[in-house]
């Protein structure tokens, strides 16, 4: 199985048609579509290889697994320059949690605390269950 990345796809698509032939082509090369701003980007996950054979073939101009060059921004198309710059602001490397996959009684693990609201509640039962003992 090979490895898959999120990659920015920038289009050279002539209107819907253009755009549509595009999407067909991508998906037959096993793309999988995660957001599509048509008719110039398209955002999808797919192996670096299977993105770069598709390349300069039905209306796809470039694929970017990583930061979209300065130069290639400035002389894109608006729609493609906005999505750009958000791409290259993204973090590189996906957040993960030490808590992350979990069960909720793994043993060293331990309850988060209820809201303020509940444990006033919490404490006022306490109290009403101390003074009833009595």
């Amino acid at each position: 199985m090979r490895k898959t990345a999120q990659i920015l796809f920038r289009l050279d698509t002539t209107g819907q048609a253009g755009a549509e032939e595009a999407l067909a082509a991508m998906q037959c090369a096993g793309v999988r579509i995660l957001a599509a701003c048509l008719p110039h980007v398209v955002i999808g996950e797919s192996s670096r290889e299977a993105a770069q054979a598709l390349v300069g073939r039905h209306g796809v101009l470039a694929a970017y697994a990583e930061a979209v060059p300065p130069e290639v921004i400035g002389q894109a198309e608006e729609d493609f320059r906005t999505v750009a710059v958000a791409w290259n602001q993204r973090s590189p490397r996906p957040r993960h949690s030490e808590t992350e996959g979990l069960a909720w009684d793994t043993p060293t693990r331990l309850a988060p605390d209820p809201p303020p609201r509940i444990q006033a509640m919490l404490r006022a039962w306490e109290e009403q269950s101390r003074s009833g003992a009595d």
